[in-house]
């Protein structure tokens, strides 16, 4: 469990990295500025909240963070969408973008569903 937490939160801060350099790019196209400065909110509020989930007091808690990280991962890609879709030269690096935020999504829905099951289990 240590060995997932600290390489996905590695991988989050390197997303998180990625993608402050792609809105610096985005922000360049005047119409997409208030997009670039949301999507940089919902992005980086995905490995926030995992991170806070680390030191959460509880399991309920532990499971809120998670909710909220895929709730900002899920907008994230509503962003990434718009942005790709009004500048198509920005199109590629929003689906690479994309791509890596659905793996992380992936894996954050596996965990909020792996600690429903557990909770939900009867103690033996």
């Amino acid at each position: 469990m240590e060995d997932f937490r600290i390489k996905m939160g590695e991988r989050l801060i390197e997303f998180s990295i990625a993608s402050i350099r792609f809105a610096e790019h985005v922000r360049r196209n005047s119409l997409l500025r208030s997009c670039a400065d949301q999507y940089i909110r919902s992005a980086t509020s995905v490995g926030a909240n995992f991170t806070e989930a680390q030191a959460a007091g509880s399991r309920k808690d532990y499971a809120r963070y998670f909710r909220i990280a895929l709730k900002s991962a899920n907008e994230s890609m509503y962003w990434l969408t718009i942005i790709g879709r009004v500048d198509s030269h920005l199109s590629s690096d929003a689906k690479h973008l994309s791509d890596e935020l659905r793996s992380i999504a992936a894996i954050i829905a596996k965990s909020i569903t792996s600690l429903k099951d557990s909770q939900e289990k009867p103690n033996a």
